[in-house]
């Protein structure tokens, strides 16, 4: 698990037992010669609470709970 996977659960459960409403993103991008690279952020209402926006545009949104 990298680290950005790491602190984003981290941070959901630390919100969820403070009463917040956080929503776990992961995504997918592809890089030179087919490798691909994942990245996980966190919104409440929608807005980002952790993680650069501007990096998560550059992600394929594949998975959120």
């Amino acid at each position: 698990f990298g680290p950005c996977l790491q602190r984003s659960l981290l941070l959901v459960d630390l919100l969820g037992r403070c009463g917040e409403s956080a929503t776990l993103h992961c995504g997918l991008r592809r890089l030179e010669r087919g490798a691909v690279e994942g990245h996980a952020w966190i919104t409440i209402d929608g807005r980002f609470f952790a993680g650069q926006p501007a990096l998560s545009d550059a992600y394929v949104e594949t998975w959120r709970a």
